[in-house]
């Protein structure tokens, strides 16, 4: 699986993918408890509408404003930790359209249940 993610990083135009020197093992991806248990026993972690042109990944260091921005209304909602080595699809490093901060987004990907690492439930 491992040459299967640095060549789907290589195949991706330069000014567009992760750097190849970029190591990136996990990244963190926040969805709703619902969505969490209905992923239950599936292959895949059920999405929302938010993820159907990419998927969007958070940094660890970027997850306090993710969740502060899209999350502080929700009672209960899950990050996931996720084995980007287990990821397939087009990882690019990117800002989002119209802004500024970049962040990592997978491209004609899914993630795969045995790609999660950790589950932290948050409640506020």
């Amino acid at each position: 699986m491992k040459s299967l993610f640095f060549g789907l990083i290589l195949g991706a135009s330069m000014t567009e993918a992760v750097s190849p020197a970029i190591s990136v093992d996990y990244l963190y991806k926040v969805i709703s408890l619902q969505n969490w248990e209905a992923s239950q026993s599936q292959p895949f972690i059920k999405l929302t509408g938010d993820d159907l042109d990419f998927i969007h990944f958070s940094t660890q260091d970027q997850l306090k404003r993710i969740t502060g921005k899209y999350w502080s209304d929700v009672a209960k909602y899950i990050i996931l930790k996720v084995d980007m080595k287990q990821v397939p699809g087009k990882l690019v490093y990117e800002a989002n359209p119209g802004g500024t901060n970049k962040y990592y987004h997978l491209y004609d990907g899914c993630i795969p249940s045995n790609a999660i690492v950790e589950t932290t439930l948050v409640r506020q």
